[in-house]
């Protein structure tokens, strides 16, 4: 998760915002082309996972706000100056029309410069890499002073205008609407098409070490044995190492009118949120997680194992209460994911009129929870309660009964492609009077945000 710290580097102009503190948001991606503008957009490789997109959202969210936020990356200077030079210039560019040139700041360490992707695969290399970014971020550490606020899916998912469903929908509508979007991807999969067959979908990289898609492999055929007069189908769209075992099983048991596997496809994902109804997520661990979140914005809800960051944002359903989004499982074995199975089947056998009313529940509380506003405002009131007085220096007028802020607006958006200003870290501690808080740790991060 992005570290928000109270500590800035680069060219920073005092004159407007003298009296403002500064916020800074220190991440080692960016992922910044809304759209393929040109053959390099797949190629954009300071983006290596979702944080990458909530980094670029939070900043966005953070700026509409009025905050004077700064983001700090890597000098990746064998990246920005090889081949892909033209594309991530862009990228660069696409930040600086959400926070000002003088707003980024780049890591320089020669560990840096030479790094040819996001992350590598030599720990050695890894190490010296996070210490290298540490050194150039870090000041001093305290404790007590970590405070967990949730990451959030980019605002692009949402049902009701996600260009990638044959259907768009809402929660008023979802119950007729998600029928077209699991038609449509029962016969891109080749699995049979029936609007009446559960679907389950894993979206995440079959990565053993995390994800628990060893559990799985070990319960699939079960599975798909004793819901066979349900027509129960699952849905991989996901690269990773275990990919083969699922295949293999696939064709031992001659399974693949009922289950699906594809290479990762953002496109096919996004369809396969809208037509699936549940969502698999057995991690072993997660700092936080995206998934379940998009899964219950689009009324496919999760089933997790109960852990960091799904214990934060997954709470099992209660129909008779009227509580929950999705059905957690506390022991970490493949016959607590079989259980869990078996909860969200129950759900799915029970009258059509009970399940709408939860799904339509949950798809509008998380739509209105998981929301780059509030976790943006969430932000803003955890450092106005640090400050003890309001972050941004504003003024507020009131219209229609409403108070709405205003500040001047100090940068124009650019509309050609300048050079960007940036200076090592060390510069900019020059312009700044505040302080740095990390939490211990190291350079493994944690799921709480770091003051």
């Amino acid at each position: 998760m992005p570290s928000p710290m109270t500590k800035h580097m680069g060219t920073v102009n005092m004159s407007d915002h003298s009296s403002d503190p500064r916020v800074l948001i220190i991440a080692p991606e960016i992922y910044c082309l809304p759209k393929a503008k040109d053959n390099h957009y797949q190629f954009i490789n300071a983006k290596a996972g979702g944080l990458s997109d909530v980094s670029t959202a939070l900043i966005s969210a953070l700026n509409n706000q009025g905050v004077d936020v700064h983001i700090a990356l890597p000098d990746y200077r064998h990246i920005f100056n090889g081949h892909l030079r033209t594309a991530v210039e862009e990228n660069l560019h696409y930040f600086g029309s959400c926070v000002p040139n003088d707003r980024i700041h780049l890591a320089r360490d020669k560990a840096i410069f030479h790094h040819n992707r996001i992350y590598s695969c030599d720990g050695t290399d890894k190490i010296k890499f996070s210490i290298a970014f540490q050194r150039e971020v870090s000041n001093k550490i305290r404790d007590g002073c970590a405070v967990g606020i949730l990451n959030t899916p980019d605002p692009s998912y949402d049902p009701s205008i996600d260009e990638a469903l044959v259907c768009t929908y809402s929660a008023a509508n979802h119950l007729s609407r998600k029928k077209a979007n699991k038609l449509a991807l029962q016969k891109i999969l080749n699995l049979n098409q029936d609007v009446q067959a559960p679907i389950f979908f894993w979206p995440s990289r079959l990565d053993p070490i995390q994800k628990g898609c060893q559990l799985l492999t070990e319960i699939l055929y079960k599975v798909i044995h004793n819901y066979r007069e349900q027509k129960l189908q699952i849905v991989f769209i996901a690269d990773g190492e275990f990919q083969h075992h699922f295949k293999s099983i696939v064709e031992f048991h001659s399974l693949s009118d009922r289950v699906a596997l594809s290479c990762f496809n953002e496109g096919l994902a996004r369809l396969a949120y809208g037509a699936s109804d549940f969502i698999l997520m057995p991690s072993s661990f997660e700092p936080c997680g995206l998934v379940q979140m998009i899964g219950s914005i689009y009324g496919a809800l999760p089933v997790a194992h109960d852990t960091g960051g799904l214990h934060d944002t997954v709470i099992h359903l209660d129909t008779d209460g009227n509580t929950g989004n999705g059905f957690l499982f506390k022991t970490f074995d493949s016959n607590g994911l079989y259980w869990a199975i078996g909860q969200a089947m129950q759900f799915y056998m029970l009258p059509v009129r009970i399940r709408e009313q939860q799904i339509s529940r949950i798809m509008m509380q998380s739509n209105s929870k998981f929301s780059y506003d509030v976790t943006a405002q969430r932000y803003v009131d955890l450092y106005e309660k640090m400050l003890k007085r309001p972050l941004i220096g504003q003024k507020a007028y009131a219209q229609d009964g409403k108070t709405k802020k205003h500040r001047k607006k100090t940068h124009p958006e650019q509309n050609h492609l300048d050079p960007i200003p940036t200076m090592p870290f060390a510069d900019f501690f020059k312009h700044s009077n505040l302080e740095i808080y990390q939490k211990k740790g190291g350079s493994h991060g944690t799921a709480g945000h770091q003051l």
